[in-house]
This record gives C-alpha cells, structure tokens and sequence, in this order.
C-alpha cells in the first residue's frame, strides 16, 4: 500500500511504532508537539510497523493514539 501510493506521487511516511513513539515522547520533552502533529498531518498516509510487537507504558499509549488520532483525516 505504502510502495503503491508513492508511486502515484502521494507523501508518504514510514515508521516503526517504537520510532513514532520515541519521536512524540521526545516532542513532549522539547515541547515541539504541536509543531510535530503538524508535520506527520503533512503526509497522505503514514505506515506503521510492528505495532503489534511493541509494548508501551500508558502515557506513551495514550499520546500516541491521541497523536494519530489529531492527525488522521477521512479518506475521500
């Protein structure tokens, strides 16, 4: 799916969920959360992986499914 949209040109991000994670744990710390909801909002599609295999506390759970959840738009 991700090779698939990036062929017809749409911005595309890949991540594991341990990376996404860390990245929005750290965007707390250096208070550069809203600025970092707004880049990952840039992209058509952000792929995910091993998000299955990763163990989270309940603040880094929380923050990421409010995180994604900020900026994930319907499709059309």
């Amino acid at each position: 799916m991700g090779l698939k949209a990036c062929m017809v040109r749409m911005r595309v991000a890949f991540y594991t969920a341990a990376e996404l994670a860390d990245l929005l744990y750290a965007s707390i710390i250096n208070r550069s959360t809203s600025e970092k909801l707004i880049s990952l909002s840039w992209y058509h599609l952000l792929v995910i992986d091993e998000l299955g295999y990763m163990s989270m506390d309940k603040q880094r759970a929380n923050l990421f499914s409010n995180s994604l959840a900020s900026v994930m738009r319907p499709a059309l």
